[in-house]
């Protein structure tokens, strides 16, 4: 994922943890910093990133709840750089769990201060379409 910010610049965050990286933590990075924080869940991939009018990221995270590969979870949560400490993981904020199911989502765009869209792919099963959900949050 990639986020253009007004501050730090380019954003970019890889969909799982580099090698020779914590396992347990996603990563954004900018040039000549980086900010960590804590996974959803210990199978959780980062699909997207998004930055709010406040100036926080939103961030997309897609898990396997189980063994099944067609039931997903996805979360979205903020992530404050600014009050991310030195050598910390950095705290985030739960805003959606949304329930387990077929929907793979990999995308988002934020509509205005309190509501974005997510979209899913068929997951490569052709019989499925693509879903788009309407999320709503408190700014």
């Amino acid at each position: 994922s990639v986020l253009a910010d007004p501050v730090r610049g380019a954003l970019t965050a890889p969909e799982s943890p580099l090698l020779g990286g914590a396992a347990d933590l996603h990563t954004l990075y900018a040039t000549g910093q980086s900010w960590s924080f804590a996974q959803y869940a210990g199978n959780s991939r980062l699909k997207e990133l998004a930055r709010l009018p406040d100036g926080t990221v939103l961030v997309l995270e897609r898990s396997r709840p189980g063994p099944s590969k067609d039931v997903y979870v996805a979360s979205l949560r903020r992530l404050d750089i600014a009050a991310c400490k030195t050598h910390r993981a950095c705290p985030t904020t739960q805003l959606a769990t949304l329930p387990a199911g077929p929907d793979n989502f990999e995308g988002m765009a934020v509509l205005d201060n309190r509501h974005l869209l997510i979209v899913s792919d068929n997951g490569d099963a052709p019989a499925r379409g693509t879903t788009f959900e309407l999320i709503g949050f408190a700014p």
